[in-house]
């Protein structure tokens, strides 16, 4: 969606730009990043057109890895506690939730940051806030 509108001249953004300028970030305070010269209403329309790209797209495409379902069980049968913490709106979390067959192994709890998901990932492991072990995954578009 950048190239189309183009953004970096035309010139696709790298990873080290990815990781750098977006990722963990959320669309608030991405729009000025990439778009410091549009008003905040243009920047978070064209996010919101992202993030339904991104679904239909999730919707169209998204399938476990081999070997998610058999690991979840492995998980459930030794009563392990779990937790899934992202930075990704909520619609796209559920829906990636939802279409990988994961709505019964993941308790949902609505957090608009990420700091704040994490706090309570760690309290719902169990774990303390130096503690590591909570990673995130990034999805790129």
């Amino acid at each position: 969606m950048l190239l189309e509108i183009g953004f970096n001249n035309g010139v696709p953004i790298t990873e080290d730009f990815f990781v750098e300028k977006i990722s963990g970030k959320h669309n608030e305070d991405i729009g000025p990043i990439l778009f410091p010269d549009w008003d905040h209403e243009k920047a978070m329309k064209w996010m919101d057109d992202k993030e339904t790209m991104f679904r239909r797209l999730a919707s169209e495409q998204l399938t476990a890895v081999p070997g998610l379902h058999k690991l979840c069980k492995w998980v459930e049968d030794r009563g392990l506690k779990r937790a899934a913490v992202t930075n990704a709106p909520r619609p796209n979390a559920e829906l990636m939730i939802s279409k990988l067959g994961l709505k019964d192994f993941f308790h949902l709890r609505g957090r608009e940051r990420v700091q704040e998901s994490q706090t309570i990932s760690r309290s719902l492991l169990g774990r303390s806030q130096g503690t590591q072990g909570i990673s995130r995954a990034h999805v790129y578009l």
